[in-house]
């Protein structure tokens, strides 16, 4: 049976409009709270107190990101890959050519709880000191050859789709994942609840008993009937700013149907 324990929350805000990433917005992210509790939000719409994110590598650099992988350095990923002060709980991606290509978050070798089990090896990748998980905001097989130009970047903003990878190809393995809600009939993923101001959450292939060995840790969001968010869940405890440990109150509102998931966000005003 899945036990709900210290679940931690990434959540990136993306604001499809329309199915479609926004072009001429920023993506922003914030922490919330106090003492343990956080939340990360990566966002392309201007809305309340948030931190506008670089969307172009050379900003990053001004901004006090430090590049630690080149494009391809590691073969069973994409993108050149920049943290700030040394936390791996963000790690933005850019394609050759500098402009903002995915996200990723990491989770480090030494993790007390032995977090993540063999069997979400992938879509956790192994990363040298740590694990990380990948979502890609632009078709792999482009970041690194030959990358975006100036004029495909103004066209499509941030992204064009969302691929979450999910095995050791970066290019072929991966879920791309549906902009409009109803086309999500037939698929794995089960809707969950909704969230005021966020979106109505969904969650993989999940069951009343299933174990947390199996736990899926991307979720989506959508609003309106279209994606405009994601993010990943993970039972266990790390060490960043950029994650949350959310109370139990809050299942209800985000997993309906099982009540398993333990998250808590604020609202955003995606409504």
């Amino acid at each position: 049976m899945m036990t709900v324990y210290g679940f931690l929350a990434l959540t990136c805000l993306l604001a499809f409009c329309n199915g479609f990433l926004s072009k001429g917005v920023h993506i922003s992210v914030t922490a919330f709270g106090a003492d343990e509790t956080a939340v990360v939000e990566i966002r392309l719409v201007e809305y309340g107190k948030f931190s506008q994110m670089p969307r172009r590598e050379r900003d990053a650099i001004e901004e006090g990101f430090e590049q630690f992988s080149n494009c391809e350095e590691n073969s069973e990923l994409r993108g050149k890959r920049y943290m700030k002060d040394g936390d791996i709980g963000l790690i933005l991606l850019y394609d050759a050519n500098g402009y903002i290509a995915g996200i990723q978050a990491g989770i480090p070798k030494t993790n007390v709880d032995s977090y993540p089990p063999d069997s979400l090896k992938p879509p956790f990748i192994d990363d040298g000191d740590k694990w990380v998980i990948t979502a890609y905001f632009v078709d792999p097989s482009i970041i690194c050859t030959p990358g975006r130009t100036e004029h495909d970047f103004t066209s499509d903003g941030t992204g064009t789709d969302l691929y979450l990878q999910n095995g050791t190809d970066p290019e072929a393995d991966y879920m791309l994942i549906p902009r409009k809600e109803e086309n999500l009939g037939g698929t794995k993923w089960v809707k969950g609840g909704c969230f005021p101001a966020m979106g109505v959450h969904y969650w993989f292939d999940i069951s009343r008993d299933m174990s947390c060995d199996n736990y899926f840790p991307p979720f989506l969001m959508y609003n309106r009937g279209f994606l405009n968010s994601f993010g990943w869940v993970f039972p266990t405890r790390v060490h960043s700013t950029r994650y949350e440990y959310p109370p139990y109150f809050t299942f209800g509102y985000l997993s309906q149907r099982f009540g398993i998931v333990a998250f808590f966000l604020k609202a955003i005003g995606m409504d």
